[in-house]
């Protein structure tokens, strides 16, 4: 699993250095409704964006991530949101098809509790040595199947992207 983990890292580190010769340009639609959106690295396309195209992030900061003295997070993560509010269902149901972006800043420091984890599954904790000042924490198969009903029920569009 950790070498999974390395191999993702280094392609994420690979895409960021060239992101030097990354570009991308838009054409509007006359009326303004609509944008066309081509992502290119280098001289070809390497991505287009769905007409249909709603996009969030859910992110990983536990309840005690504070900046300047306020404490935002509380339980707006994906390791604690309240997947059984109503308001949040007809929320993200309203905006299907959504595409949604599990990740953030501390994606790099998340364990997933597989069959091949070989250690305790810890909660995210404070480290202010750490990079983000926390250090790895780890999501459960018990919340993962949550969070994949939760989204199956709200009528997500899976991205090939």
């Amino acid at each position: 699993m950790s070498s999974l983990v390395s191999l993702m890292g280094i392609g994420l580190l690979a895409c960021i250095f060239s992101c030097y010769s990354m570009y991308a340009d838009s054409q509007s639609v006359p009326g303004g409704a609509t944008v066309r959106l081509n992502v290119s690295v280098g001289r070809s396309a390497i991505a287009n964006v769905d007409d249909d195209f709603v996009c969030a992030t859910l992110d990983w900061w536990p309840p005690e991530k504070c900046d300047y003295g306020t404490c935002s997070w509380h339980r707006a993560s994906l390791l604690n949101l309240d997947l059984s509010n109503k308001i949040l269902f007809n929320a993200v149901k309203a905006f299907s098809p959504l595409k949604i972006r599990l990740g953030g800043s501390l994606q790099d420091k998340v364990l997933y509790a597989t069959d091949d984890l070989k250690q305790p599954c810890p909660q995210f904790g404070k480290d202010p040595k750490s990079m983000f000042g926390f250090t790895e924490g780890c999501l459960t198969m018990a919340r993962w199947d949550q969070l994949n009903a939760f989204f199956k029920q709200t009528g997500y569009k899976s991205s090939s992207v």
